[in-house]
């Protein structure tokens, strides 16, 4: 994502960045770039396409790798109200993080947590104690001695507290990836530009369309990723 303003200045301009993060490729992929390689933990799950992560789970790091406890991470856009309820809601991936096991046996019966992420605020009071009373009520439905410790909620404040102290590392991921989407998109522009070439030379298609096709392409990527 491009910026006429550096949003890795500041705090507050880094916090302006993370609010309008997707979840899928974007929120997710920072946050999996934030554990593996500034916690330096063991990914065990990652992200993946489909309303919610497999049984609730976006991301699992293993906290410890001679116990095998690990942690799932529950990762959301926008307010915690707006993420609160339904089937795919934090709610119900809270209590299937932490209800059901990891796929491999020899995770079977470790200790585990969760961690719920979101780009937001809480929206309206209410939601946090909304957020509380079940949290509580997922947590002592679990035998204790699975429980790692409690689960925790990481709002927008304490998202941007957390990675802006690691910036540099930050902002050397974001220019990677926008690098990467500046060389997909040169390719599939040139790409298109060969095959419309090709039609131009048959006889096929008009030209006069085409360049402007193009130039409103490199502006849109150039928008998004940076000047080529």
């Amino acid at each position: 994502m491009s910026y006429q303003i550096d949003p890795f200045a500041s705090e507050a301009g880094f916090r302006f960045y993370l609010e309008k993060l997707k979840e899928f490729g974007e929120l997710d992929y920072l946050i999996k770039f934030y554990l593996e390689n500034i916690e330096n933990k063991r990914i065990y799950q990652r992200p993946s396409k489909g309303p919610y992560g497999e049984k609730g789970k976006d991301i699992v790091t293993i906290e410890n790798e001679e116990t095998l406890d690990y942690c799932s991470y529950i990762i959301k856009c926008g307010t915690l109200q707006d993420n609160l309820d339904g089937e795919y809601g934090i709610i119900k991936q809270i209590d299937d993080s932490i209800n059901i096991d990891l796929e491999e046996s020899i995770y079977k019966n470790r200790k585990r947590t969760a961690i719920v992420v979101y780009n937001g605020e809480e929206k309206y009071r209410g939601a946090i104690n909304k957020f509380e009373e079940n949290r509580v009520k997922i947590q002592s439905k679990l035998d204790p001695r699975l429980l790692l410790r409690d689960i925790e909620r990481w709002d927008i404040s304490v998202l941007s507290k957390k990675l802006f102290s690691h910036i540099r590392k930050i902002r050397e991921i974001n220019e990677l990836q926008n690098r990467m989407n500046r060389l997909f998109d040169s390719e599939s522009i040139v790409k298109e530009l060969r095959e419309e070439t090709q039609k131009i030379e048959l006889g096929t298609a008009p030209t006069d369309k085409l360049i402007d096709r193009l130039i409103n392409r490199i502006k849109n990527s150039e928008s998004q990723w940076g000047k080529f």
